[in-house]
């Protein structure tokens, strides 16, 4: 992996996993059962992440370019940031910043909503018609004899 994606690319999974680790730290223990199952957790990730990797470089070659350290910066830069949000967001749940952000998080930042009105832009959805329920044709009945 590390000589397909460059080694900037396992310096900064290194740290990904790390900090995906620290919530683990801040925890009180629980056990040397939990902990393990944790621990196992963790592995199972990384293997995963690692794996998935390597399918995908034996399906798609990596082009011969690498990227920039612009791109490792800002890659990393945002993952950094979201640990810090997420971090202060579980430390102080009750405060300000939590509280505005919680709905937009929950509903995962709304973007289901703005895929969703793109598509109908670009495919608008045709509805076959529906018949008319009774109630519907009665009150139309009643609307026509007034």
């Amino acid at each position: 992996v590390g000589a397909a994606s460059g080694d900037g690319a396992v310096r900064w999974l290194a740290l990904v996993v790390g900090l995906s680790l620290v919530p683990l730290l801040a925890r009180p223990p629980a056990g040397l059962f939990a902990t393990g199952m944790a621990a196992l957790r963790a592995t199972g990730v990384v293997l995963l992440y690692v794996g998935w990797h390597v399918a995908a470089a034996q399906v798609m070659p990596s082009p011969a370019t690498t990227p920039s350290l612009l791109a490792w910066v800002v890659v990393g830069g945002g993952f950094i940031g979201l640990f810090v949000v997420k971090a202060t967001v579980s430390l102080w749940r009750d405060g300000r910043l939590a509280r505005a952000l919680h709905p937009w998080l929950f509903a995962g930042l709304y973007l289901d909503e703005r895929f969703t009105r793109l598509t109908f832009r670009v495919w608008p959805p045709r509805l076959a018609p529906q018949p008319e329920s009774r109630h519907v044709a009665a009150a139309h009945a009643r609307l026509e004899v007034a």
